[in-house]
């Protein structure tokens, strides 16, 4: 196997200072990450994830509220994936946010952006994304287990931006990098990200929830579920640190 020789000044500029960075062919373009053509599927349910996982300087929201979001990106600046996000409503020194507790996704791009610039805790995982007509079934599973099931309908057609407050909130990560002892952290920060949607329709109904593993620490147990279906366009723009 022959191996290209790449010299200091062939290496952009932007690059000289992130070496652990893959400089000659980068894994994915600067943000903002444009999506096409969105399919989503969000669960709601009441109450707020685990004290152990909200972030440091975070509240739960006095509205508890939390949400499992299941994507399909058929067409997106970084490729097509599938990503199922687990996130709760909280309150970060007096305004409202969500938190990105667990988040899977089905390409190396997709994880190491979101992992690299924003800090989304995201992991490689096997994501199924069903919508035949009215009826949607989404299944999560990460190494050969299942971690979450939904089945439900929704075919009651509502506002686009009836959930337009929910979508505008920032949504909170934890950044964090551990120092090349393992022990200690190169980075520890907070960061805001936010996401515009443009789209093009929105159903409501009612599904079942399974989870297991860990999206069960996050969610609890089974149950019944409000179902919202959405498409259209979404804009993930450069976040920033909040803390």
């Amino acid at each position: 196997m022959v191996r290209a020789h790449i010299t200091s000044n062939e290496i952009p500029p932007e690059r000289h200072q992130v070496p652990s960075i893959p400089f000659a062919e980068p894994l994915y373009p600067d943000p903002p990450v444009e999506y096409r053509g969105a399919r989503l599927a969000v669960a709601y349910l009441e109450g707020s994830l685990p004290p152990g996982m909200l972030p440091r300087r975070a509240e739960a929201a006095e509205t508890p509220l939390r949400l499992a979001l299941f994507a399909d990106y058929p067409d997106s600046t970084i490729g097509p994936y599938r990503e199922v996000a687990l996130l709760g409503s909280i309150t970060l020194e007096g305004s409202a946010a969500l938190f990105c507790a667990l988040i899977y996704v089905t390409t190396d791009v997709a994880l190491a952006q979101g992992r690299e610039v924003w800090g989304f805790p995201k992991k490689l995982a096997e994501i199924d994304f069903e919508n035949d007509g009215n009826q949607v079934t989404a299944r999560l599973a990460r190494n050969g287990k299942m971690l979450a099931e939904l089945r439900g309908t929704a075919a009651d057609e509502m506002p686009v931006d009836t959930m337009a407050d929910l979508a505008s909130m920032p949504i909170i990560n934890q950044k964090w990098i551990p120092s090349p002892s393992g022990k200690d952290a190169d980075v520890d920060i907070l960061t805001s990200a936010r996401m515009d949607q443009d789209l093009d329709h929105a159903w409501v109904g009612t599904a079942t929830l399974d989870t297991y593993g860990e999206a069960a620490a996050a969610l609890g147990p089974s149950r019944d579920v409000t179902l919202a279906r959405m498409s259209g366009n979404l804009v993930l723009h450069p976040g920033e640190v909040v803390a």
